[in-house]
């Protein structure tokens, strides 16, 4: 896994003073942090969330995964999970620590007014990984309902072929019942003596 990239003390210490002030006052490079939200609460929309996180700190992106009932997503616009990158991993994991298990709060009329924030700081991951899971995820359901239109077709031809044998059968026999009793009756005994 990725790790954020930071300078350590003692590499610190090994550079001369020329590439230090070619870099200028900052010698640490900042990484984004991500928080995830296990529960977003009903009719909250990404606008309102990254509203409220704004006023914490720099929020860079916000994805709010959709419910899903039976491999199809719910029209009403509510979410289930959602993670939000902030510009600074220290910013991430303090606004984790402040807001995690405290009321949403907002006005009194408010939807969100007693729903409670789930969120966790999670060290170490990258957008990049959270992208790459979503669209693994998509994929894979993708497959599987191919998967299931492939059998679901299959069993189809299997039932039409079985039908028409089975009509086949049924024409043949009514077709030489219908000829005349004679002939029918000379091919049954000349299939009996052989």
């Amino acid at each position: 896994m990725p790790t954020c990239p930071t300078t350590s003390k003692r590499t610190s210490r090994l550079r001369d003073a020329s590439s230090m002030a070619q870099e200028g006052s900052s010698t640490r490079r900042t990484c984004a942090g991500i928080v995830y939200m296990s529960h977003v609460p009903p009719k909250l929309t990404p606008s309102k969330l990254r509203r409220m996180l704004e006023a914490h700190g720099d929020v860079s992106r916000l994805y709010l995964a959709p419910k899903m009932h039976v491999g199809k997503k719910v029209a009403d616009g509510s979410f289930a999970e959602g993670w939000i990158e902030f510009a600074d991993e220290k910013v991430a994991r303090r606004v984790a620590k402040l807001l995690n298990g405290t009321a949403m709060g907002g006005r009194r009329r408010s939807a969100h007014v007693e729903d409670l924030w789930t969120l966790r700081h999670v060290p170490r991951l990258t957008w990049d990984q959270l992208t790459e899971d979503v669209a693994m995820r998509k994929a894979t359901r993708k497959q599987k309902l191919q998967m299931e239109v492939a059998a679901a077709r299959a069993e189809g031809e299997f039932y039409v072929q079985r039908v028409r044998n089975k009509k086949q059968r049924t024409k043949k026999k009514t077709s030489t019942s219908q000829e005349d009793p004679v002939n029918a009756s000379a091919r049954v005994h000349a299939k009996k003596q052989t």
